[in-house]
């Protein structure tokens, strides 16, 4: 009878250790990716797939070589952000596909497989989760860019420059920026 009590008390014990390492996963999820741990659950329909999924990207994303940007390289996508840019006043929807382009540059040369990629964002959200939304709704403004407002254009190029900021300015592993305060960024504003 004793041997049943401790076996009891062993599975009890394993229950709650396999639920409090349950909720450590899921809360460090929920630190890593911000607002997109909950769009995951929302997209995925319960926890248990959403976390799923978001470990998934994890390994994808551990298994490139993300590479920074050499000095040079940043300033040459800098001029040609400021390029991008000026042409906007003339040419919204084109200047949407040309900052999703060079976006799309930057990311190739860092090492994420932008091009020809079926959801970019799925890395985006790893590095940069708080922008992921953002560069979505970006994405849908320039896939929809002839029913789309010049204000939804507008919003579309700063959310586009928010993640070249990121993509110019964070460090091969985004454990590092944290590490490296006052990183400078590009100056430069769309209105």
């Amino acid at each position: 009878m004793s041997w049943l009590i401790v076996l009891l008390a062993l599975v009890v014990a394993f229950a709650g250790a396999a639920l409090a390492v349950n909720r450590l996963r899921s809360a460090s999820l929920q630190r890593q990716f911000g607002p997109e741990y909950h769009q995951a659950v929302e997209q995925k329909g319960d926890r248990r797939n959403a976390e799923a999924a978001l470990r998934d990207r994890v390994k994808q994303r551990d298994g490139l070589d993300i590479r920074e940007l050499t000095p040079e390289a940043s300033a040459r996508y800098v001029e040609q952000w400021f390029a991008v840019q000026i042409r906007f006043v003339d040419e919204p929807r084109q200047t949407v596909t040309q900052a999703a382009e060079l976006v799309t540059r930057v990311m190739n040369e860092r090492g994420y497989p932008a091009e020809g990629s079926d959801d970019h964002s799925t890395y985006v959200s790893v590095d940069h989760p708080a922008l992921a939304a953002g560069y979505r709704m970006a994405e849908a403004v320039r896939l929809g860019a002839e029913t789309a407002t010049i204000d939804d254009q507008r919003q579309a190029i700063q959310n586009y420059r928010s993640l070249f900021d990121e993509l110019l300015n964070s460090r091969a592993d985004p454990a590092d920026d944290a590490a490296a305060p006052g990183v400078e960024r590009a100056e430069h504003d769309v209105s």
